[in-house]
């Protein structure tokens, strides 16, 4: 019965509700970042070494703070964070960039 619906809607404009489209599940983890890269296609392999940045660095000193925590930062320390975390956003940029230019979001339709 799905696939009925879906081939024979498959003319049809989709209507999709972008609301829920992308869920970060409230923090963006390393397993977030996987689910939403995998579903555009994003080749994971650059991220694979930034995983523990993302889950270590980023998410669980934001929960520190959040929860009211002190969290001593030397400005070294805070400086290769941010630039760390500015060269994975251009990574992605580009990434979402050439997926867009290349249409790799569209699924071959079925035969």
């Amino acid at each position: 019965m799905a696939f009925d619906f879906i081939l024979d809607e498959m003319n049809e404009i989709a209507r999709m509700r972008l609301a829920n489209a992308v869920n970060t599940e409230s923090n963006l983890t390393s397993r977030v970042f996987e689910n939403i890269a995998a579903s555009l296609d994003i080749d994971l392999k650059p991220y694979d070494t930034k995983f523990n940045l993302i889950d270590e660095g980023l998410v669980r000193r934001r929960n520190q703070i959040a929860h009211g925590e002190y969290l001593d930062i030397s400005s070294k320390e805070f400086g290769e964070l941010s630039a760390e975390v500015v060269g994975l956003m251009r990574l992605y940029k580009t990434d979402l960039e050439n997926a867009a230019s290349l249409q790799a979001y569209k699924r071959p339709a079925a035969a």
